[in-house]
């Protein structure tokens, strides 16, 4: 037992990093020159990260997240601007295909054994419940006004540092082939540590330019409709001072 409870502490923290490489806001983190790396020979596929995502709660987490920080934002928006243009950008970024969008950087680092391997461990019981602790200090440091990245990477060190006690009793209580699978992954884990910064980055730099492209499409469909409130509004109010389209 005691074996298996350090190479839980051991293992858990590369672990916990491959399972946050998600979207994330990086406009806020510098995006380093991409390092040197030799891509798999068989890359992850398309309905692996699919199902990789659904079971990492992904789409829905993130919805919930993109819905209450576009929110804050309306909250700013120009008496002028039109509401129906926010709620369809607002919809429009809810609906981006993530997988799709991070799918090419996946690609790049992943290979259908790592996904296997992750599905299957993250599909556990163990997996979930380790899942679940993250997902809510994550989604409470966001709420806290931590950027996306430092909000992950907090949550993570946390369940690494406080909860040792608890990741390992839920490693511990794993059949013998489930700790044999996670063992025979854990050097790999950790040989992968030094390019999950920079995969975090890059699937972050692919979905913030998706976010971006929808939404300047959006405002140019609108353009004259929504230059014409402004101008109507600046009219019936000309002691307000003239405020720009937000892009």
């Amino acid at each position: 037992m005691k074996r298996h409870k350090g190479f839980a502490y051991i293992s858990v923290a590369p672990l916990l990093s491959f399972l946050f490489v998600i979207n994330t806001a990086a406009q806020e983190a510098n995006i380093s020159q991409p390092k040197a790396i030799e891509p798999p020979q068989h890359p992850i596929t398309e309905q692996q990260l699919r199902t990789y995502y659904n079971v990492c709660h992904i789409p829905s987490l993130s919805r919930q997240l993109t819905h209450e920080k576009m929110e804050v934002q309306r909250k700013h928006l120009p008496e002028w601007y039109m509401q129906s243009v926010w709620d369809e950008i607002e919809d429009a970024v809810d609906d981006i295909d993530l997988p799709k969008v991070a799918l090419p950087i996946y690609e790049k680092y992943v290979s259908e054994d790592d996904a296997n391997f992750l599905i299957r461990f993250t599909a556990t019981p163990q997996g979930q419940k380790m899942l679940q602790s993250i997902l809510t200090k994550d989604a409470q440091a966001q709420r806290a006004g931590a950027a996306p990245i430092q909000a992950r990477d907090q949550a993570i060190a946390k369940v690494a540092r406080d909860e040792g006690a608890e990741v390992a009793r839920i490693v511990s209580s794993m059949s013998p082939k489930e700790l044999r699978d996670l063992e025979s992954h854990a050097t790999h884990l950790l040989q992968m540590q030094p390019v999950l910064a920079q995969m975090k980055m890059e699937v972050g730099q692919a979905t913030t330019d998706e976010q971006v492209k929808l939404m300047k499409a959006i405002v140019a469909k609108h353009q004259s409709e929504l230059a014409s409130a402004k101008r109507s509004y600046e009219g019936s109010h000309p002691s307000v001072p003239s405020s720009q389209v937000p892009q």
